[in-house]
């Protein structure tokens, strides 16, 4: 059996398998383009998957064919969108193996839902059946952050006493702050707070319209380091990154240190998401005991593997 993981954003999509890491925005859109061949070899992936009756393009290539194609707005449905099916169906493309086990999270505001989380789960299996996944897991979706802190990549605990420690995970995502607490192992707090980075991406979209129109995934490649071209020509835009950049941080950092505090209460604190890679160095200062993994917007994925290769050694075991 294979171990697939799987962490499902608006704005991107990270897929971790034995052999492959996979990122690629969360964009999705009917494959209704020709392809043109001059017999030249460009070393890309396909990116199309089948749905339905229909083929959709996905990732770096559906953002190709226009600013129509991005993400629209926060919806509850999401979870149970066409989007979402092609992107759960895209993750296969890390495996070969007929027999998966599908490991992936929810908001940890949906996840205590029961009746919503039994629905999800089962809308996924149906989907991934077919294609070989034959067993899956749904994790509060922060958990997966500190099952990569404490996990290694066999499965095992790194240090059976740092089980027993009290510690927060800030997931700062593209449209939530997720924030988790344990404490000997139990799940003691627990909640989602409607603010993410894609405050900083709105006010990039407004503030830059005057020179011209980009989506909210192209404003978020901006906050990712990626220079603004217009007619061909990279023109500087710091100043104005910086300030949204600011604007979304305030209203994070003060959401979630009402919360948690600073952190003097716990042991660490995993700061983790997109966010987390943004604001860094303000999140080193902002928690003294920040414990930051190597690449944290990819630390649920990884989490959610490690805990997938724990589950499959416990079952042989078991055995």
């Amino acid at each position: 059996m294979e171990v697939l993981a799987a962490d499902i954003g608006y704005g991107f999509t990270k897929v971790v398998s034995a052999s492959r890491v996979r990122v690629y925005p969360s964009v999705v859109i009917p494959k209704l383009h020709t392809h043109i061949t001059v017999d030249i070899d460009t070393g890309e992936s396909p990116d199309i998957v089948s749905y339905g009756n229909t083929e959709y393009l996905y990732g770096s290539k559906a953002m190709r064919f226009g600013k129509k194609s991005q993400f629209p707005p926060r919806h509850r449905c999401f979870t149970q969108s066409n989007t979402y099916a092609v992107l759960l169906l895209s993750a296969l493309s890390l495996v070969r193996n007929r027999n998966v086990y599908f490991v992936t999270g929810l908001p940890v505001s949906v996840y205590e839902n029961e009746g919503i989380k039994t629905s999800y789960q089962e809308w996924v299996l149906n989907i991934l059946r077919p294609h070989g996944a034959i067993n899956i897991k749904v994790l509060p979706q922060a958990m997966g952050a500190y099952y990569d802190a404490v996990l290694d990549i066999q499965g095992k605990p790194i240090d059976k006493n740092l089980l027993m420690k009290k510690c927060a995970v800030v997931d700062i995502g593209y449209y939530t702050t997720d924030i988790v607490v344990l404490d000997h192992l139990d799940l003691i707090y627990r909640e989602t707070i409607p603010l993410g980075v894609s405050i900083a991406c709105e006010f990039l979209v407004q503030e830059l319209s005057s020179q011209k129109e980009i989506s909210m995934h192209e404003a978020e490649m901006l906050l990712r380091g990626e220079k603004l071209f217009i007619c061909g020509k990279p023109v500087d835009v710091s100043n104005t990154i910086e300030a949204a950049k600011d604007r979304a941080w305030n209203l994070i950092s003060t959401a979630v240190t009402d919360r948690i505090g600073r952190g003097e209460d716990f042991h660490f604190v995993i700061p983790v998401g997109g966010g987390a890679v943004l604001y860094r160095d303000k999140l080193a200062q902002l928690f003294k005991e920040a414990h930051f993994s190597h690449n944290p917007s990819l630390s649920n994925a990884y989490g959610y593997f490690k805990y997938g290769i724990r589950q499959i050694r416990k079952g042989s075991k078991d055995a």
